[in-house]
């Protein structure tokens, strides 16, 4: 999963993260990593957006409750939360 979101092939990435998490849905590191492939089904192949938050929200809150050490889940929390306050 992680060559290929570093490749830019997020769909691929995701559902790598997906099987993982169907083996051990307590790994924190790939809740993380399930919420940074997330993409947007209006435009396939580019990461989430504002549409998303609240999916994004859970993603990275299933990061935490599985790590609280995840430093990388509490700032995507906080941008997603961020835009997600933005729009109310």
């Amino acid at each position: 999963g992680l060559i290929l979101e570093y490749l830019g092939r997020l769909d691929e990435a995701h559902a790598e993260y997906r099987a993982v998490l169907a083996g051990d849905p307590d790994d924190g590191h790939s809740w993380l990593h399930l919420a940074a492939t997330l993409t947007d089904p209006e435009h396939p192949g580019f990461k989430a957006g504002l549409k998303q938050a609240r999916g994004l929200m859970e993603l990275y809150e299933n990061a935490l409750k599985r790590n609280p050490y995840l430093v990388p889940a509490y700032y995507g929390l906080f941008q997603v939360t961020g835009w997600a306050a933005s729009q109310a």
